[in-house]
């Protein structure tokens, strides 16, 4: 299951960037989407993989937890590798040598991009 995820993430991938949702061949040419890539949820990524942090709903979140994401770090542009999924729904992601625990309703919240 996971390996159909994957290469569905990866196909994707490569046609975000030949390509934008409007038809047009060249996504740095497109006046809407200026060539940003496709992204999904935290929750979507499967193990292993390498993503991009694109952003994080903040108005969704608590403020105690958008304080402790901050410490932390995680913020956009932060490229992270999941590295294991919890019970619920939850994820383990890897920055560096460093890891964390990032809840299922958090990780549903961050928007990610294939790196």
């Amino acid at each position: 299951m996971f390996g159909a995820l994957a290469k569905t993430l990866r196909r994707r991938s490569r046609e975000a960037q030949q390509r934008c949702t409007n038809g047009t061949n060249d996504t740095l040419q497109c006046p809407e989407c200026q060539g940003e890539t496709e992204t999904f949820t935290l929750n979507a990524v499967p193990c292993g993989r390498t993503c991009t942090i694109s952003s994080i709903a903040q108005h969704k979140l608590s403020s105690t937890t958008q304080r402790r994401l901050a410490e932390l770090g995680l913020r956009a542009g932060m490229h992270v590798t999941v590295t294991q999924k919890t019970s619920a729904g939850g994820r383990v992601l890897k920055i560096g040598t460093t890891r964390y625990a990032v809840d299922g309703a958090t990780a549903a919240e961050m928007l990610v991009h294939v790196a």
